[in-house]
């Protein structure tokens, strides 16, 4: 399974996924059914 986990490590972007997540975070912090809708989309 390690070997899973470093694969993984060696491939992400981590920028990419630091403010796609900031993104989405930003989005649903609102918890209302449009922002549930425009995190779907």
């Amino acid at each position: 399974m390690e070997n899973y986990i470093v694969e993984f490590k060696n491939r992400i972007n981590k920028n990419w996924l630091k403010d796609n997540v900031l993104s989405l975070y930003r989005i649903e912090r609102a918890q209302t059914f449009p922002a549930y809708q425009k995190a779907a989309e």
